[in-house]
């Protein structure tokens, strides 16, 4: 066993030199080789361009309902809010808003004094002293889909819009312009809902009094042949009803005004 040992012992101390005698032999390529990927590494961060990265954050709220809407099961209010601030981030991917976004880069671009401060914007020139040209709209929109990223933080209502850019003002200008088209498109659809609303509790409200018309002029022609003044159950149901969708209405006509002064 002892002399087992010491085979292994002795098999170790000679693989070691072997290793020890093949790093002599090979000596001056190895030196070279650390070299060369040394200076390669020193040439690249010397020559590679700064990236910059801007940030801004969106607090998304769930509405909280209209007259005509309601949690049915409070529990389930997390789940219903998480899936709300899912569906809201997969809006500021769309490309409509990427659009909107490449657009309004666009108008600020030709409105600039200063051209050099924009990037993603423009084509790849192809020496630094020639003048890049403006992407057309659809590139814009492809190079917002790979340099903005849309991330949710973990365990709060808050979405993170990070741009990335060779300009520090592009950068700023992105992601601002990614918060603008946001609220844009969220308050478009916030008043198409509440008008939606209004127009359907409108014609109830017509209808239920279009029925309570019909419904007094059959009981005064009850009363004139009975002679008894009495509001029938189908009556009070009706003015019932109207009273409530006109307080609905009033209500949703509210929320609408709410909306419009808390999104502008």
């Amino acid at each position: 066993m002892d002399n087992t040992n010491f085979n292994n012992n002795g098999q170790d101390v000679n693989t070691f030199k072997d290793y020890l005698n093949l790093i002599r032999l090979n000596l001056l390529p190895i030196i070279l080789i650390s070299i060369t990927g040394l200076l390669v590494a020193i040439i690249y961060a010397v020559n590679a361009p700064n990236i910059y990265k801007s940030t801004t954050v969106l607090k998304i709220a769930k509405p909280s309902g209209s007259v005509l809407q309601g949690s049915l099961i409070p529990e389930f209010q997390d789940f219903g809010s998480d899936r709300f601030i899912a569906n809201e981030i997969e809006i500021l991917k769309s490309y409509k808003l990427r659009e909107k976004v490449a657009k309004a880069l666009v108008d600020t671009f030709k409105i600039s004094s200063d051209k050099k401060s924009f990037s993603l914007i423009l084509e790849e020139s192809e020496s630094r002293n020639s003048v890049a040209s403006l992407r057309s709209i659809e590139k814009i929109v492809k190079a917002l889909e790979s340099n903005v990223s849309i991330d949710q933080k973990r365990g709060i209502d808050i979405v993170e819009i990070s741009v990335e850019s060779k300009s520090p003002r592009e950068a700023a200008l992105v992601a601002n312009a990614y918060a603008a088209a946001y609220k844009e498109i969220n308050l478009a659809n916030n008043r198409l809902q509440l008008t939606a609303i209004k127009d359907f509790l409108a014609k109830q409200r017509d209808e239920k009094l279009k029925e309570l018309g019909n419904v007094e002029e059959t009981l005064l022609a009850y009363q004139e042949q009975k002679g008894i003044v009495q509001l029938p159950e189908q009556a009070r149901t009706l003015i019932a009803q109207s009273s409530d969708f006109e307080a609905k209405l009033n209500a949703t006509k509210i929320d609408l005004t709410i909306a419009e002064k808390t999104l502008n």
